[in-house]
């Protein structure tokens, strides 16, 4: 599972520092090593390997963005904080479960991005209404996965008879 991980956390990356930026939605890019982080822990419960994932991950991202070094990689670990503290709280049966779990990682992480970013100017200001498309646009594709895997996995259980 750890190599299924890191093997889709680079392709996440690499696909975020190349294609995400020609794939975006009312001009906010799609976040797709966030959503690996996310879909991942729901339904895998492996944090430790995500929260590693996702500090070599974010790393990568820090040195090619330009905000302040480790600002995504303190927001990709704040999202697989909030990720491995809800799987101790929420079953991970049930889709709303997944929809509550998608948005309070999603938040966080763009919570710590934009307090990092605006930390650096001293304001305490945080321009939460231009990340607002953002965090839903995320949730919405983070859902949209889950949904796909889920019905993929109904669909091959059935017609393996279990």
């Amino acid at each position: 599972m750890n190599a299924i991980l890191f093997l889709a956390m680079g392709i996440a990356a690499l696909l975020q520092l190349t294609a995400a930026q020609y794939m975006q939605a009312l001009g906010m890019p799609f976040n797709f090593v966030l959503a690996v982080i996310v879909v991942s822990g729901f339904l895998y419960g492996n944090h430790r390997a995500a929260a590693f994932a996702a500090f070599a991950a974010g790393l990568v991202l820090d040195a090619y963005s330009g905000a302040p070094f480790g600002a995504i990689t303190a927001g990709l670990l704040a999202a697989a904080t909030v990720s491995a503290l809800l799987s101790r709280v929420l079953p991970r049966e049930h889709f709303l479960h997944f929809f509550l779990y998608a948005a309070l990682s999603t938040v966080s992480f763009y919570g710590v991005v934009l307090v990092t970013m605006k930390g650096a100017h001293f304001s305490f200001v945080i321009p939460w209404a231009g990340a607002g498309w953002a965090v839903a646009y995320t949730i919405a594709g983070m859902t949209l996965i889950y949904g796909i895997y889920r019905w993929s996995i109904l669909l091959k259980n059935r017609r393996s008879g279990r």
